[in-house]
């Protein structure tokens, strides 16, 4: 009856005590960590901002290819985002496109891409167009430009008019009594804020005037003579007429971007010591039932 006894301590010992000590060994040899996954990821970016006339087409540009292009809006500010560029320094180039298809001078900005970060580039004025027609016997150079700002325009590089545009950006002005000759107009704006544009194309344009007419009813009556305009070349400036460069890069800032919705692969390891310690527990659980095993089968020998 002794033996019988002591065969069942020894069952329900190893069921209560040893079996589950020993699932713990095993659990602590064998554990797999979990990685975590938090954090966020902050897109690269480069937003450009700026005026120019109403409703037109926005182009940006690097090494002649067209990157991006958005619309202004009716009052003339646009902005347009460039997302994911390469990190290091790039040469950007914007221009804007107006409701009768001419184009702005090039606007360059140069910059330097940070990862993870947006640079922000604004109070970008792009140039008003500009273009030279004969309207009743006059010169009129006109053009768009942003409709809160002031239009320079200047005549052989010397300012010689200011005129502001409509609510439309539309700018207008007659140059009368031109003699016959060659001639260069260009012209800028400076918004009411005081933001000032690169200059505009520059048109060089020949005059000529055609002999006086006779009039058939009064021999001695001369008529106007009439002139005629021929738009001779169109130059990209690089240069404006008052002497100082292209601004080659407005208000500039850096800053990091609102957090993202993505989520980042940020991993999460559990520390050294952190492991050393839970092992130690283990073993020193696995050592009090090697022990006690120990003691009793010191026992059941002793009884036999």
């Amino acid at each position: 009856m002794r033996k019988i006894i002591l065969f069942i301590s020894i069952i329900i010992y190893a069921l209560f005590i040893v079996l589950p000590l020993s699932k713990i060994y095993a659990s602590s040899l064998s554990q797999n960590y979990s990685i975590t996954v938090s954090g966020t990821i902050t897109p690269t970016q480069v937003v450009f901002s700026g005026y120019t006339s109403p409703s037109s087409i926005v182009y940006l540009l690097e090494d002649g290819s067209v990157l991006e292009t958005s619309l202004s809006d009716t009052s003339g500010n646009f902005s347009i985002t460039l997302t994911n560029p390469t990190s290091g320094i790039h040469n950007y180039t914007l221009y804007s496109q107006d409701a009768n298809g001419l184009n702005t001078s090039y606007f360059n900005v140069y910059d330097n891409v940070v990862l993870d970060r947006t640079n922000t580039i604004y109070n970008i004025n792009l140039s008003p167009t500009i273009s030279v027609i004969n309207s009743n016997n006059s010169t009129n150079i006109e053009g768009y430009a942003y409709p809160q700002s002031s239009i320079e325009i200047f005549l052989n590089g010397v300012q010689k008019y200011l005129v502001s545009p409509n609510q439309n950006g539309f700018w207008s002005y007659p140059i009368n009594n031109l003699q016959s000759g060659d001639y260069s107009v260009s012209a800028l704006s400076i918004t009411s804020s005081g933001v000032l544009s690169n200059q505009s194309n520059i048109i060089g344009f020949s005059v000529i005037s055609s002999p006086q007419g006779v009039n058939s009813n009064n021999i001695n009556s001369k008529t106007s003579p009439k002139i005629k305009i021929v738009i001779r070349k169109i130059i990209k400036p690089t240069i404006s007429p008052l002497s100082f460069p292209i601004i080659k890069n407005p208000v500039k800032k850096n800053n990091i971007l609102p957090k993202s919705t993505i989520k980042s692969k940020k991993l999460t390891v559990p520390s050294k010591n952190l492991n050393i310690k839970k092992l130690i527990e283990n073993m020193g659980k696995i050592l009090i039932a090697l022990v006690s095993l120990y003691s009793l089968l010191f026992l059941l020998i002793f009884a036999i």
